[in-house]
C-alpha cells in the first residue's frame, strides 16, 4: 500500500525570499510561492513545500 503512495516532503525556512533566491537562482530549481508557502518543483511528480518557520 505505501509502496505506491507519494510521500509529502516539507521543511521550514527562516526567510521565504532568501530560500526562493537560493533554490531558484543558485540551484536552478523551479519554485513558486503562494500564501507564505514556497514550493520546489522537482523532476517528475515530486515537489517539496517550505513554510516559513
Amino acid at each position: 500500500m505505501l509502496r505506491e503512495s507519494c510521500a509529502f516532503r516539507s521543511f521550514s525556512v527562516n526567510d521565504i525570499q532568501k530560500a526562493e533566491k537560493f533554490y531558484g537562482q543558485t540551484l536552478g530549481l523551479e519554485v513558486s510561492e503562494s500564501n507564505g508557502l514556497l514550493k520546489l518543483h522537482i523532476t517528475g511528480q515530486f515537489s517539496a513545500h517550505l513554510p516559513q518557520a
